[in-house]
């Protein structure tokens, strides 16, 4: 699963058919029978619950935590399902996968590496004058008007849950729509952190969950933590077009 470097940037991108499966449509992400309101009471419960997570994520400089994968195909009979650990400190993201096979990805401002040490290769999908591949992952650390910029935001929330905000993220710019239908977002409402995350394609069959666990914030991650040194005889290439964001 994580051998292929375009399925680990699947979880970044939600590719049609690479990415994770729920049957003709995927329902985890839609609210429990949330009672009728009005198009302005609707965006005044969203721009209170992004105030709130703006205020919470003040302090917020870095993030640690334990990670499960799964990635659904509606061709295939089983989930795909990884573990690892992921890293987040101001604007940097690393995930390490654990299992069933080891990958290291790290996403920061210069676009995206992927190494696979078992296979002694690597890739890399450089960033554009225009792209923010951080922005595929909201929650970690964007303001409420970074998040507005790139996606129109949706409260999900069930009236049976108080423990969570749900967030649904659907993207502005029609290339991106492309290749993320949308995206769910669930964040811890005291701690203001996520704790899970999901990526549809546009076809609303396939998508890549994470769940995160036992995270801890504020650690004084260091920054050596986002620099990838590859080992001498790692084959390191770029694929053509790089990454369709």
């Amino acid at each position: 699963m994580i051998g292929s470097g375009l399925l680990v940037a699947a979880f970044l991108l939600g590719l049609p058919g690479l990415l994770g499966p729920g049957g003709p449509q995927d329902t985890a992400d839609k609210p429990g029978s949330p009672p009728a309101v009005s198009r302005e009471q609707a965006r005044e419960k969203v721009e209170g619950v992004l105030r709130a997570l703006d205020e919470k994520q003040k302090g917020l400089k870095d993030l640690e935590a334990e990670f499960v994968q799964t990635q659904v195909i509606h061709l295939l009979k089983e989930p795909d399902v990884s573990r690892g650990l992921l890293y987040w400190k101001e604007g940097k993201l690393r995930m390490d996968w654990t299992e069933p096979s080891r990958s290291v990805l790290v996403l920061d401002e210069k676009g995206i590496l992927l190494h696979v040490p078992e296979e002694k290769r690597a890739e890399r999908f450089p960033a554009g004058e225009n792209e923010n591949f951080g922005a595929l992952f909201p929650g970690f650390g964007q303001t409420s008007d970074e998040m507005k910029k790139t996606y129109e935001i949706e409260l999900m929330t069930g009236p049976k849950d108080a423990k969570t905000w749900h967030l649904r993220f659907r993207p502005r710019r029609k290339k991106m729509r492309r290749w993320v239908g949308r995206i769910g977002l669930w964040v811890d409402r005291e701690k203001g952190v996520p704790v899970r995350l999901r990526l549809v394609d546009p076809n609303g069959k396939d998508y890549t969950e994470l769940v995160l666990s036992k995270t801890k914030v504020n650690q004084g991650i260091k920054k050596e933590r986002f620099m990838l040194d590859l080992p001498e005889g790692t084959k390191v290439s770029t694929p053509p077009g790089g990454l369709p964001f």
